[in-house]
């Protein structure tokens, strides 16, 4: 008869593999938390809130290079007031199409 797939001992294997998964995606999501811009020490952020702020802020700095390469300066704001303008403008669509889109935080 065929063993069964779930033995204590795979299960036991199984389940260390998945808490070490677990442990090495919430180190690199604390990681990139770290790296996105006045966001404090403290702030609790889910990952999804993680992801796309740091999104955001890849844009920002991809939008940063672009103006520099095209040589026109141009006034630029920080990040944290880029960010309030976008949901600002993000809300509004929204309104206009008649539904709530979701942003940021």
């Amino acid at each position: 008869s065929p063993e069964l797939p779930d033995t204590p001992k795979k299960r036991y294997t199984a389940n260390r593999k998945e808490r070490k998964r677990t442990q090495t995606m919430n180190t690199a999501f604390e990681d990139l938390r770290n790296h996105i811009p006045n966001v404090p020490p403290d702030t609790k952020l889910s990952k999804i809130k993680t992801l796309r702020l740091a999104i955001s802020y890849i844009r920002y700095l991809m939008d940063i290079l672009e103006e520099s390469k095209d040589g026109k300066p141009r006034v630029r704001r920080n990040f944290v007031v880029e960010m309030a303008l976008r949901s600002d403008m993000k809300e509004k669509k929204a309104g206009a199409i008649g539904k709530r889109q979701p942003y940021l935080l």
